[in-house]
C-alpha cells in the first residue's frame, strides 16, 4: 500500500517543531527530565521525517536517534552520532524514571536543548 509521502513529511516535520517548542516551554518550568524527553522526541520527529523522504515508507517504530539515522541518506560525522547517542539518555530517562541518572544542571540542559533545536532545525531544512 502506497503512502502520502508529502503527508507523512508534514507529520513529522511539524510534530518536531511541536515537541521543540514544548521542550523549551518545560525548561522555563525547571522540568529538565521532561524538557530533555522532548528534545529527543523532536529530533525522533525529524529523522522519521527524513527517512519518509528517503524510502517513500513509514518510518521505523523506533525510538533509537541512530538507527534513524543510518535509515536516512544523511551523511554523518562522529559529532552527529555523539550528539544522538547523548540524546538517547534522555528518552529512556523519561519512560524509565530513576535509573540513577545524575541530575543535569539548568546550564548544561540548555545547552543540550540550544544542540536539539540546531538539530532539528538542520533536518528540516534538508526536507
Amino acid at each position: 500500500m502506497a503512502i502520502d509521502v508529502d503527508k507523512q513529511i508534514i507529520y513529522w516535520r511539524d510534530g518536531a517543531l511541536e515537541s521543540i517548542e514544548s521542550a523549551k516551554v518545560l525548561f522555563e518550568k525547571s522540568r529538565i527530565v521532561h524538557s530533555l524527553f522532548f528534545c529527543h522526541l523532536a529530533i525522533e520527529k525529524a529523522l522519521k521525517a527524513i527517512v519518509v523522504k528517503a524510502t517513500a515508507d513509514i518510518p521505523p517504530k523506533t525510538h533509537n536517534l541512530i538507527r534513524l539515522l543510518e535509515s536516512s541518506t544523511i551523511s554523518h560525522d562522529n559529532e552527529l552520532v555523539d550528539f544522538l547517542g547523548e540524546m538517547m539518555e534522555f528518552q529512556l530517562e523519561g519512560r524509565y524514571p530513576s535509573l540513577g541518572k545524575p541530575e543535569i544542571s539548568m546550564e548544561k540542559a540548555q545547552k543540550y536543548i540550544q544542540g536539539a533545536e540546531d538539530k532539528v532545525k538542520w533536518l528540516i531544512s534538508l526536507l
